[in-house]
């Protein structure tokens, strides 16, 4: 049998070297979007590179989280890939797990690029913390309750992350599946209703991320964070159970009922 090394690291070199693409382009990116903001007279304020990165993080992080799941995808109905000898429910974890390792890895690297925006600015932002003093008392916040609000953020998006990837791990392999069954129109009716619910499943988890960080962020200033800690701690183990279940069923249909493909 093949060991957890090297599987994982045949599952994971395609997407590592993917991540290190995608990381390249977007600091030439940020690197331009400066290079033109100073051409046109702006100063690199705290302000400034920090919005810049907020916006290439939001748009590499997708890129990255959509180029991964095509990836994954692949791997799962790839004849080369289900030759390696390992068993069933090792190759889907890997597979998984490579996955989430290359998704982390962008996103520290997004959180390294802010670090250094912040202390480049470091003056910039003691002066703006000094204003909000005046209007916030910070006095009241406790350092652990700013931790356990970033904590929680980072947690729920991973956790909606993977239940996201096994959710649509779970969707494309029924429909491979089911296309055994079914007659060519049959298969084109299938797929876009598959698309039509992706494209749903992909709205709701938008949105409740969104709910998700919102509440995340009562650590800051709201009176209840400690309830507000246990319900999301509780909502991203419900993501988890669900995302095993999900796991479970998919790994039971790919080696029984969906047939490989000549794909690497």
């Amino acid at each position: 049998m093949t060991s957890f090394g090297s599987l994982f690291k045949a599952l994971s070199g395609e997407k590592f070297r993917n991540s290190n693409f995608i990381i390249l382009i977007e600091l030439l990116y940020v690197i331009v979007i400066l290079g033109l903001s100073v051409f046109h007279g702006a100063s690199i304020d705290l302000q400034l590179s920090t919005g810049i990165l907020a916006g290439a993080a939001f748009i590499f992080m997708s890129f990255e989280f959509i180029r991964l799941t095509v990836l994954s995808e692949k791997k799962y109905t790839s004849s080369t890939y289900r030759l390696i000898p390992v068993s069933d429910t090792k190759f889907y974890l890997t597979n998984l797990l490579s996955s989430f390792v290359s998704f982390v890895y962008v996103g520290l690297v997004q959180g390294i690029l802010f670090a250094i925006a912040i202390f480049t600015n470091w003056n910039e932002l003691n002066h703006l913390l000094s204003n909000m003093s005046t209007e916030v008392n910070f006095s009241k916040i406790n350092t652990a309750d700013i931790f356990k609000g970033f904590a929680a953020m980072i947690f729920v998006l991973l956790a909606i992350a993977i239940l996201t990837w096994t959710t649509i791990n779970l969707i494309h392999l029924l429909s491979k599946a089911a296309s055994n069954f079914l007659p060519r129109t049959g298969k084109n009716l299938l797929t876009f209703i598959l698309y039509v619910l992706v494209i749903g499943l992909v709205f709701r988890v938008v949105g409740f991320f969104t709910d998700q960080f919102s509440n995340s962020m009562q650590f800051f200033t709201g009176p209840g964070y400690n309830a507000n800690y246990l319900g999301i701690w509780i909502n991203t183990l419900i993501f988890l159970v669900i995302a095993a279940v999900e796991a479970a069923i998919s790994i039971y249909l790919n080696y029984r009922w969906v047939d490989t493909n000549n794909e690497n």
